[in-house]
């Protein structure tokens, strides 16, 4: 009886916390994304065995930022592979994400 009562509580719960979890409808206060779309093609930059590094954004408007593309056979060798192509910018975000941080 013990048992039923458990997984009877436990299904309440699930359902309860998904049920709030459920998009309804359109949202009240939002506002809606105006930024536009890039779609020029990816500006290939450079690669590394199991990663690809490409520009992609406007670099009229100086908005571009990097796509990396990883690939290995864990996620291990892929966090790797990045590490190899990143290689040179990391230091500079590790001290911006730092200075963000101190703040």
């Amino acid at each position: 009886m013990k048992n039923h009562i458990l997984t009877l509580l436990t299904i309440t719960c699930v359902i309860t916390v998904s049920h709030q979890a459920y998009c309804n409808g359109k949202p009240k206060n939002g506002t809606s994304n105006k930024i536009p779309v890039w779609s020029d093609d990816p500006i290939f930059v450079r690669e590394v065995k199991g990663a690809r590094l490409y520009k992609v954004g406007s670099s009229e408007l100086n908005q571009t930022m990097d796509l990396v593309h990883v690939w290995g056979d864990t996620p291990y060798e892929m966090g790797f592979n990045m590490g190899l192509l990143m290689k040179d910018k990391l230091p500079e975000f590790v001290d911006a994400v730092y200075d963000y941080l101190a703040q």
